[in-house]
């Protein structure tokens, strides 16, 4: 069928040929059709690919990172979208944008991050105790533009995570030094603006990053958000000893006013005493405010397999004020409620017998000394055994 196919391409070609070998108008117009194309046709094309060894590193096909180069190319409307760089995983909002982001992996609701453990510069960021739930995942301290990877880890089968990495678990790490000073501003639907300027500089032995950002805007509903959002980070990352320091502080305040669930019923009710428009409201003292300032010290060895030490300091306040029945309990003053939470603070050193690729982190600062790639597979070829580390952590 193929040659009986390929015979009749050849006949039909020979067809349009004129018997002294001149193109037909047929022919001409192909061409012409072909040239048109291939002027259309994109002159480059640009393929991204990770350059960091998973093989070797990690211990499952549901193990990964995420690259700068991925996360620049990705919309980011919330802050709580950059684990949306996760395969698999959704992140939801409510009770306004000064809120921490609901979330979902595999099919499972993971509330505001009890069940998915997450990271910041090694730092854990899910709370122990919250005044809103355990494992209360606040991200929108984060600086998009600074997080130069995310990895992360699908399943239930990591020790070494903590109470919260039932579903999975994500680390974000932020550039030692930025490949460019600079400065935007974003304007938007509903008074949004946004401004960051974020610069890297050489000090003494190290580099030193600083950024400040500020973000405002209403919402489409009834009730103005009035969002308040302040933010500031800076770092330096320099060698000490055998390996490399990073020195870390960040401050970050928000204020927020928030339109939560109404009843069905009131929507479009003729009744006038429970009327409420389909974005509209019903207690309008809802919303809340936070403020974070956090300090770090991490040192992690240049070696195969790097002994690393951190500690960290968290002041965090939290205030948010409810209304999930609205006048069913008290039907004179209403039934809204506040939830608060106060600090934390911890450390923690680790030797892995073996690295993870949590563990082996990209970094814009090169090593004093390179370590081999081919030392490590063959270090940790076979399963991976358990890490040998000692922790410790307390957080109220």
């Amino acid at each position: 069928m193929l040659l009986a196919c390929a015979g009749s391409r050849i006949a039909f070609a020979a067809d349009t040929t004129s018997p002294t070998g001149e193109a037909t108008k047929a022919e001409q117009e192909a061409t012409a059709a072909n040239e048109s194309i291939d002027a259309e046709m994109p002159e480059e094309v640009i393929v991204f690919g990770r350059a960091a060894q998973q093989i070797g590193f990690a211990a499952a096909g549901s193990e990964g990172r995420v690259g700068h180069a991925d996360l620049a190319l990705r919309p980011i409307g919330r802050v709580g979208e950059l684990l949306e760089s996760v395969p698999g995983l959704i992140a939801t909002q409510h009770s306004g944008t000064g809120k921490a982001n609901q979330f979902f992996l595999r099919g499972f609701n993971l509330d505001h991050g009890t069940d998915f453990a997450t990271f910041f510069d090694g730092v854990p960021v899910n709370f122990r105790s919250h005044g809103h739930g355990q494992g209360y995942t606040d991200l929108n301290f984060v600086i998009p533009e600074l997080v130069e990877s995310i990895d992360y880890r699908k399943g239930p089968y990591r020790a070494d995570v903590g109470d919260f990495g039932s579903a999975g678990a994500s680390f974000l790490k932020t550039y030692d030094r930025l490949p460019d000073s600079f400065a935007l501003t974003t304007y938007g639907q509903y008074d949004y603006v946004r401004g960051l300027a974020a610069s890297s500089v050489e000090a003494g032995d190290g580099d030193l990053i600083f950024a400040l950002e500020g973000r405002t805007n209403q919402d489409p509903y009834a009730l103005d958000a009035k969002l308040l959002h302040l933010n500031g980070f800076t770092k330096w990352t320099g060698e000490l000893g055998s390996g490399t320091l990073r020195a870390s502080a960040l401050g970050y305040h928000a204020k927020w006013n928030s339109t939560d669930q109404i009843p069905d019923r009131a929507i479009g009710s003729p009744d006038p005493a429970i009327h409420v428009s389909r974005l509209g409201y019903i207690d309008p003292d809802l919303g809340g405010d936070t403020t974070r300032v956090g300090a770090t010290l991490d040192w992690r060895e240049d070696d195969e397999t790097p002994l690393s030490a951190s500690t960290y300091f968290l002041y965090y306040d939290f205030q948010l004020f409810s209304n999930f029945t609205y006048f069913l309990d008290n039907p004179v003053n209403g039934d809204q409620f506040e939830q608060g939470t106060g600090a934390s603070r911890g450390a923690k050193a680790r030797r892995p017998s073996c690295p993870s690729s949590s563990d082996v982190r990209s970094s814009s600062r090169p090593a004093s000394r390179p370590i081999s790639t081919a030392s490590r597979i063959s270090a940790c070829s076979g399963p991976t055994p358990a890490s040998a580390s000692r922790s410790s952590a307390a957080m109220q």
